[in-house]
């Protein structure tokens, strides 16, 4: 007998010997795996909160659109649903759930019991009408391992907007330190539950404050645009293994990206631009690395640092606060690597290295460490503070664009396929100085795209083992700047070596 043939009621039994096997025998980071049913909305259920009260663990809601949306707030919660998935269907536009509730979010994952729970989210709008606190939001509470992994969150081709915060996992973990400012790390959150993530394809723009806060988790956040959010593009804390690959992040003034207490953490092949001074008059950073528990460096690699208002990285200590009187500092580990860096800290005049590209703060502190190699910057001065800058770095070398594109054109951008028209214009010519100019071990070499040279890495967002974009069109190079082809030189895809 088939999965299809056997009745509704064995298929739930069967699913629930499951779910009670996961939880004896297996670890929360086991995939539970469900079998369940097909729910659609509106075709079987009027309301996507009607089908969420008929759905059991394992089923996945099919969601079609309809005129005018659906205005409802959505709550999913462990001790009644363990996995569960909210589709979109694909055969028109994303049907749009907005809610606009200033105490809530439009969509509440709840796990305060650490159970193992999954969920999916997909090509749905999320619009919190300008009022809604989260977007998506979910909430944990101290777990009794630190290091297992509780929850599995997948949130796929969605657009989140106009939201207190677009996208939350997990519970703040911000306060003040024992200085009395703020930008501490609570040690009391530092033991809620950890998620494992994906979030890919999304658009994260016009959120009130963040646009996204990611707590404890491990995971990927690639192919995605991160806009035009009030405060932080992404903000992380406590993350482990943490992959962030192939994003646009653009004017989110406090920082476009910000990983505190990040171990392990991979940046590779983004776009961080105009991050801005924010209304509390605070400086914005392309990438700020705060702190690391493990040894290992964040990698910051084949990205473009671009007009941001303080420096294009900035790696610093963080402040972990055990109590009103207690405080200890975390040293900051980095290593940036072929990037092209330039336009950055124009909003400071100061000396004390904001108003630099690069800048290393606390060399004074036991750990603290940056790498800085095989990077372009566009100027000679005011490049990297804190270490010296060894010749491996072009200085004073323009990066020869195919288009360069005018950054005003980001304004209005709010689709993947309308970032894309814009940063591919920052393709590099042949003639580049960074074309073959980044690190020459092999693991770093191109992988075709839109990459040009062929015995090492071209610098930036088009060069690297990664250097194929996931929503590139093209499947090799392309010639719009109306140069011919060097003779000799390949214009296939170099395999990636990893």
């Amino acid at each position: 007998m088939t999965n299809e043939q056997m009745p509704k009621v064995a298929r739930r039994a069967a699913a629930g010997l499951l779910l009670c096997a996961s939880v004896m025998v297996c670890p929360p980071a086991v995939a539970l795996n469900l079998v369940g049913d097909l729910l659609r909305v509106p075709l079987d259920y009027p309301t996507i909160g009607a089908a969420i009260e008929a759905a059991e663990s394992g089923d996945e809601i099919r969601v079609s659109w309809q005129d005018g949306g659906y205005n409802e707030r959505l709550t999913v919660n462990s001790r009644q649903i363990r996995s569960l998935k909210i589709v979109g269907e694909r055969d028109a536009e994303r049907p749009v759930i907005t809610a606009s509730d200033s105490l809530h979010g439009v969509i509440e994952l709840i796990n305060y019991a650490n159970l193992p729970f999954e969920f999916v989210l997909e090509n749905l709008a999320i619009d919190g009408g300008e009022g809604a606190r989260y977007g998506v939001k979910l909430f944990n509470s101290r777990a009794p391992n630190r290091d297992e992994v509780y929850n599995t969150i997948t949130i796929r081709d969605c657009t989140i907007s106009h939201a207190g915060y677009g996208i939350e996992i997990g519970e703040r973990s911000g306060t003040y330190g024992c200085t009395g400012q703020w930008g501490a790390a609570d040690r009391t959150k530092l033991g809620h539950g950890r998620s494992q993530i994906e979030i890919s394809g999304c658009v994260v723009y016009e959120n009130l404050r963040d646009g996204m806060n990611l707590y404890r988790i491990g995971g990927e956040l690639v192919n995605c645009l991160v806009i035009n959010n009030g405060d932080e593009g992404c903000h992380t804390t406590d993350a482990r293994d943490l992959l962030i690959r192939h994003n646009v992040f653009d004017m989110n003034p406090s920082n476009n990206l910000h990983l505190q207490l990040c171990d392990r953490g991979v940046v590779r092949n983004n776009l961080f631009a105009r991050s801005q001074l924010t209304p509390l008059g605070r400086w914005g950073f392309g990438v700020l690395v705060g702190g690391s528990f493990s040894d290992d460096p964040a990698l910051v690699e084949n990205n473009l640092m671009i007009s941001n208002a303080g420096s294009g990285v900035r790696v610093q200590a963080t402040e972990v606060r055990i109590d009103s009187l207690t405080c200890y500092p975390v040293a900051g580990k980095a290593e940036i690597r072929n990037n092209l860096i330039y336009a950055n800290g124009w909003a400071y005049s100061d000396s004390a290295g904001m108003n630099y590209q690069v800048h290393l703060e606390r060399r004074d502190l036991p750990g603290m460490r940056m790498l800085c190699e095989y990077n372009l910057f566009r100027h000679y001065t005011q490049l990297v503070w804190g270490i010296p800058l060894d010749d491996s770095n072009l200085r004073g070398a323009e990066p020869a664009y195919v288009d360069e594109p005018d950054t005003t054109e980001y304004q209005d951008v709010s689709t993947l396929d309308g970032a894309w028209e814009v940063i591919d214009g920052y393709e590099l010519r042949w003639e580049s100085p960074a074309v073959d100019a980044g690190d020459p071990l092999y693991v770093y070499r191109d992988s075709g795209g839109l990459s040009k040279g062929t015995s090492r890495n071209d610098m930036g967002l088009f060069g690297g083992p990664w250097a194929r974009w996931p929503f590139l069109q093209t499947g090799g190079h392309t010639w719009k700047s109306g140069l011919a082809e060097p003779a000799g030189e390949e214009s296939g895809p170099i395999a990636d070596p990893r």
